[in-house]
């Protein structure tokens, strides 16, 4: 069994107006994946990550800025002060205060943000957000299409897969954060990725190389907001093997519908 009709998204980071129109443009019946990063930066995180909550028929892949917030709600658990947090002071400075904003519903400020920031993790425990982060796949494949927050070569999980003599059908890999492991799984089946030679969330999810070939996949990706929309193609071919799909340094969002490849951008209004 394979999804025969999905739209795969770019960065949202958090513009949900953009998100809502884009939406409204794509082939009725198609599935929603989005790359990863669908919040920070834009005013409305919270809206965003709601709509994948809440519907079956969305799916999202964990970015560096999901991640981001996973650690930051971790250190809070355990910080006596706004200076006890690294992760959490990194991720404020990358578009996170806008997300803090977003499910506040104020403006937070320098001299109220540690009371801010606790005020936030208990409107996140009362949602179960991080909760739903930490269970949201890193990885997704079907025979012709890979998707994954960064340009991360795809050749280990392609490997695994035919080790593991599974049918061609929809495949998810994700790492768990409690047992701190990576799983991958398909329709009936979840296991222990042991031998993953991704050891660094991190790092997987922000690695900044060029994509490299992986068969006849199509592997589509964000991250890569100065690239903006970007083929990848092998000398002497029409047909890309890659695609960038983060715009978002454009003021734009980008949607592919797959496998019909048609393209949709959104502007900021």
């Amino acid at each position: 069994m394979t999804i025969e009709n999905l739209v795969i998204v770019g960065d949202i980071a958090g513009n949900f107006d953009s998100f809502r129109r884009l939406i409204s443009q794509t082939t009725s019946g198609h599935w929603i994946l989005s790359v990863g990063d669908c919040i920070d930066k834009g005013r409305d995180s919270s809206a965003t990550l709601r709509m994948f909550m809440q519907s079956e028929r969305f799916k999202l892949l964990l970015g560096n800025h999901e991640l981001l917030l996973i650690k930051t709600i971790e250190e809070l658990e355990n910080a006596e002060s706004i200076y006890d947090l690294s992760w959490g002071l990194h991720w404020l400075a990358s578009g996170g205060v806008n997300t803090v904003d977003s499910f506040l519903h104020r403006r937070i400020s320098f001299e109220t943000l540690w009371d801010d920031l606790s005020d936030f993790r208990k409107s996140l425990k009362k949602e179960g957000v991080i909760e739903f982060l930490k269970l949201t796949p890193t990885f997704f494949y079907q025979p012709g299409l890979f998707v994954s927050h960064s340009p991360i070569g795809m050749k280990p999980f392609k490997k695994k897969i035919k080790d593991l003599s599974w049918d061609e059908k929809v495949v998810w890999a994700g790492y768990d954060f409690d047992q701190r492991q990576w799983w991958i799984s398909n329709s009936t089946d979840r296991l222990v990725w042991a031998d993953c030679p991704f050891k660094s969330l991190y790092a997987t999810l922000a690695t900044r190389r060029n994509p490299t070939p992986a068969g006849d996949n199509l592997h589509l990706f964000g991250h890569m907001s100065r690239w903006g929309y970007k083929p990848f193609c092998k000398k002497q071919k029409k047909d890309p093997y890659a695609i960038c799909l983060d715009t978002s340094r454009q003021n734009i969002l980008t949607g592919l519908e797959w496998p019909s490849m048609r393209m949709i951008s959104i502007g900021a209004e």
